[in-house]
């Protein structure tokens, strides 16, 4: 019983850790991670334990972000709505998600391997509902699964950095971003 209270301690500190790291990395991306271990409650050798180096800390965020993206357009997506419809409702779920984890475009170098292998999972939401809505004729089947997906990303994130960058208001951003997936992915 003490050591599975010891692995329950362990995971509570690495969520810790993790949500601390999001917060204040997303004000400041300098932010050190003795800051990251004050503001998550541990010590900065429980933080290194859980994270032998900040890449590793990153990482561990870039796996968030996925795993956060495939439970919020898995909610969306698994309805048997109109296929525009779905893509529409997906859109503030994208922005938001850019907007939270926006901060890890810096180290798009360390997280790489981890999207890229998110884009490879053919179970993902997304991809499993652009293959149902190619199937009943919704979403143009001219387009490979690949292309859709990293089309869809590219949007999203041009989107969120126009948002950031103060060039579009995010009722703009969203209605754009909409608009944008739905002329390149619905029939014409």
């Amino acid at each position: 019983m003490e050591r599975q209270g010891q692995r329950q301690d362990a995971r509570r500190n690495r969520e810790a850790v993790i949500e601390a790291a999001i917060e204040l990395l997303g004000q400041n991306p300098g932010t050190s991670v003795q800051q990251i271990a004050d503001a998550s409650g541990v010590g900065r050798t429980t933080v290194y334990r859980h994270f032998p180096s900040r890449d590793d800390l990153i990482r561990a965020l870039f796996e968030r972000v996925v795993a956060e993206s495939w439970e919020v357009t898995d909610a969306i997506t698994s309805s048997d709505r109109p296929a525009e419809e779905i893509l529409r409702e997906l859109v503030p779920a994208f922005i938001e998600l850019g907007l939270k984890f926006g901060f890890l475009s810096a180290h798009s170098d360390v997280g790489q391997p981890t999207m890229r292998g998110s884009k490879e999972v053919e179970d993902e939401p997304v991809a499993r509902f652009l293959v149902r809505a190619q199937r009943n004729g919704e979403i143009r089947a001219d387009l490979p699964l690949g292309w859709m997906r990293s089309l869809i990303q590219a949007l999203a994130v041009a989107a969120v950095s126009d948002l950031l960058g103060g060039l579009l208001e995010r009722d703009e951003a969203e209605r754009l971003l909409g608009d944008a997936m739905a002329d390149a992915l619905l029939p014409r």
